[in-house]
Formats: structure tokens, sequence, C-alpha cells
């Protein structure tokens, strides 16, 4: 493994997470259109529920 200090590691993973701004900067992204990217990134979409019961499992119950 090499040797690479503590900020530039952090450096690396910030670059690899979509969800910071250096991700966006590193792909070219600034200014305005940062924040837009950002907070399209932060926002989570709904999923629904995790194991929903479809009409066939509540019969066998």
């Amino acid at each position: 493994m090499s040797k690479q200090s503590k900020a530039a590691r952090d450096n690396r993973a910030n670059q690899l997470n979509p969800q910071h701004s250096a991700y966006h900067q590193s792909r070219g992204v600034t200014g305005p259109f940062l924040e837009k990217r950002l907070e399209e990134h932060r926002q989570v979409p709904d999923l629904g529920p995790v194991n929903p019961k479809s009409k066939d499992d509540s019969e066998k119950g």
C-alpha cells in the first residue's frame, strides 16, 4: 500500500462521494451549477416500504 497523507486520502474519498462538493468540482462543475447538483444528490427518493406484503403472502399467513 502506498503511503499517503490523511489529507490526500480524505481528498480522494471526497472526490468519490457524490454528496460532497469535491466530487462535482473534480468533474468541472462550479458556481451556481455546483449548488444545484449538490441538492440533487442530497435528496433521497422515497422508495416505499422495504418488504411490502403482497395479497398472496397475506393469504398464506
